[in-house]
C-alpha cells in the first residue's frame, strides 16, 4: 500500500491519505512567497513560505521570528531545525525554543559562488547539501559540525533536487534531465523518467522514502492556466513505476514528506499529525 504523505506545490499544501487527496492549507501570502519545505517535531508542523517559517500546531498557525531569503527544504534534526536558506546561499539552524539562529556560509555570496543550496539530509556522520548551480549540480558533503568539507559528489545533472543516502548510494533527481540520479565514488545509475505519459509534468523535485516505495514529485513550468496539475511517480526499490497520480491542483510541487511511517529520505521521521484537520478536496 501506498504510504500517506503531504506534498507542497507552490501555492497548496496537500495530504494524501488513504488513496484520497485533501487540503491541509491554502497559499496565506504573509511569507512574501510560494511554499517549499516541510518538517515537524513531536508537536508541530514547519512550513517555509517565501522568506518565513511558518509553524502549525492544530489550527493555530504562527509565523516565527526569523526571516531569510527563498527558503528551501527544511529539516527538524537533532532538536534544531535546519533551513536551506537559498536566496543567502547558507544553511540557518533554529532553536525552535528559543528562536536564536546560527548562520552557515557554506558558498560565500550569491552571484560570487552561485551554487543555489536547495536540500539537505544527514546520515551518522555526514551532511549532504544539494547544490543546482543554476545548470550542472553537485552535491557537497560536510563532517557533522560543517566545519570540514569531505568530498563534492558530481556528474549528477542539471538543476538538481533532493539527496536520500542508502548505504554507499546518493539518490538524487536530474530535475531538468528527467531522470533519478544514483551515485558511489564515481559511478552513476540512472533511472529514466522521461518517457513516462506525464502530459508535459516533467521537472522532478520533491522526493520521499518509505521501506518499498520512492515517492517524486513531477511539475509542468509554463502559465498557472496551463500547468494541467502535477504528477506523483511511485516507485517500487527496483525503480519501477507503481503508480503515476494527477495532483488535483493546478501547482508546482515543491517536496513531499511521507506521514504514516518512516521516511528515509525525511532522517526516518514519523509525523504527528493526530491533531491536524484536513478538510475534504
Amino acid at each position: 500500500m501506498i504510504p500517506d504523505f503531504i506534498a507542497s506545490t507552490d501555492t497548496w499544501l496537500l495530504r494524501y491519505q488513504s488513496g484520497e487527496f485533501s487540503i491541509h492549507e491554502k497559499y496565506m501570502g504573509e511569507g512574501g512567497g510560494a511554499y517549499y519545505g516541510v518538517t515537524w517535531d513531536n508537536e508541530s508542523l514547519y512550513i517555509t513560505e517565501g522568506d518565513c517559517v511558518v509553524k502549525r500546531k492544530g489550527s493555530d498557525r504562527e509565523i516565527l521570528p526569523y526571516k531569510g531569503s527563498h527558503l528551501h527544504q527544511i529539516c527538524f534534526y537533532d532538536g534544531r531545525l535546519y533551513v536551506v536558506n537559498t536566496g543567502g546561499n547558507v544553511i540557518d539552524i533554529i532553536d525552535p525554543d528559543t528562536y536564536e539562529v546560527e548562520t552557515i556560509d557554506l558558498h560565500g555570496k550569491p552571484g560570487v559562488d552561485d551554487e543555489h543550496i536547495n536540500s539537505i539530509f544527514f546520515t551518522d556522520d555526514h551532511v549532504y547539501v544539494c547544490n543546482h548551480n543554476h545548470s550542472q549540480s553537485f552535491i557537497s558533503v560536510f563532517t557533522k559540525d560543517f566545519k570540514e568539507k569531505v568530498r563534492e559528489i558530481r556528474n549528477i545533472g542539471q538543476y538538481s533536487h533532493n539527496i536520500y543516502v542508502e548505504d554507499d548510494w546518493v539518490v538524487t533527481l536530474d530535475s531538468v534531465g528527467k531522470r533519478i540520479v544514483r551515485a558511489t565514488g564515481l559511478n552513476r545509475a540512472f533511472v529514466n523518467l522521461k518517457d513516462l505519459d506525464l502530459d508535459g509534468c516533467t521537472y522532478l523535485r520533491g522526493m520521499a522514502k518509505s521501506k518499498d516505495f520512492y515517492i517524486i514529485g513531477s511539475s509542468k513550468w509554463g502559465e498557472r492556466g496551463d500547468r494541467n496539475g502535477s504528477r506523483i511517480i511511485v516507485l517500487n526499490n527496483q525503480f519501477e513505476v507503481v503508480e503515476i497520480m494527477k495532483v488535483p491542483v493546478d501547482s508546482l510541487i515543491r517536496e513531499i514528506r511521507i506521514t504514516s511511517e518512516e521516511d528515509f529520505a525525511h532522517n526516518a521521521s514519523v509525523a504527528h499529525l493526530e491533531e491536524q484537520e484536513f478538510p475534504k478536496l
